[in-house]
């Protein structure tokens, strides 16, 4: 049996950002059906786009991996509390800091409260994180339950193996030739 293979995973992650991007570039407007707005791409929704794919994969390549456990809820909630704050922190340096210094405008408004920042962050990380996790998790349950799947097969051919090993044929040949020689006799123990 095949497992499930990098390709899959490969095109999974593609849909999943063909989505995302499609549905960044289509808006919905009363009047009409669909409106591809490019003009709308800005310096704030290309960012956005970076910090999403870099929480994504980091969740899903570092803290996935590290910190799922179905047996100890606390280590999973430390990983999201983790990848949560890289985001907002990864955010507020982006949007806040270096395009302050190089652009001379940030994303929110000066005056802007911290618990406003970090709750507004906690809206827009849930996205890819989320989806992330749930790639992350669906995929290893696939692979686990293929792996598991092998390792019965591979089980049973042992299983097989170590009984052919144990049935020695001079032992089969022998009995044969006791009953063989009992019958041809016609004894009462060939019965």
């Amino acid at each position: 049996m095949k497992l499930f293979s990098k390709q899959k995973e490969i095109i999974i992650h593609a849909l999943y950002w063909l989505i995302i991007i499609i549905g960044s570039i289509i808006k919905l407007e009363p009047e009409k059906q669909f409106v591809f707005g490019f003009d709308e791409v800005t310096l704030f929704s290309m960012s956005n786009l970076f910090i999403n794919i870099s929480t994504f994969y980091l969740n899903y390549l570092y803290i996935m991996k590290r910190f799922f456990d179905v047996k100890m809820l606390s280590k999973f909630l430390i990983g999201f509390i983790l990848i949560f704050a890289f985001f907002i922190t990864f955010r507020y340096l982006l949007e806040e800091v270096l395009f302050l210094h190089l652009f001379g405008t940030g994303n929110y408004f000066e005056g802007t409260t911290i618990q406003y920042y970090i709750f507004d962050n906690l809206h827009w990380a849930s996205a890819p994180i989320f989806a992330s996790t749930i790639i992350w998790i669906v995929i290893n349950f696939i692979r686990t339950l293929q792996k598991e799947v092998v390792l019965n097969e591979e089980k049973k051919k042992a299983e097989i193996q170590f009984l052919k090993s144990q049935i020695n044929p001079h032992f089969i040949f022998n009995t044969l030739n006791n009953i063989y020689s009992m019958v041809f006799l016609k004894s009462e123990k060939a019965l």
